[in-house]
């Protein structure tokens, strides 16, 4: 099995598919995460713990970018 982080899998997915909309959902505070910036780049980040409402408000405003 190949490892990679999320952000990895994030770019490897878009050069397949460039229209693809990513929401990044993670543990760690936004300040403990190194690569927020990189993150915010490709797309959205939501942390834990979220609510369902969290989580449907998150996915909403990505289907609405288009």
């Amino acid at each position: 099995p190949i490892c990679m982080t999320g952000l990895q899998l994030a770019r490897e997915a878009l050069m397949l598919r460039p229209t693809l909309r990513v929401l990044f959902i993670s543990g760690f505070s936004e300040a403990a995460l190194q690569s927020t910036a990189e993150v915010r780049e490709i797309g959205p980040l939501l942390p834990k713990p979220f609510t369902k409402a969290d989580l449907l408000l998150a996915v909403r405003r990505l289907q609405d970018e288009r």
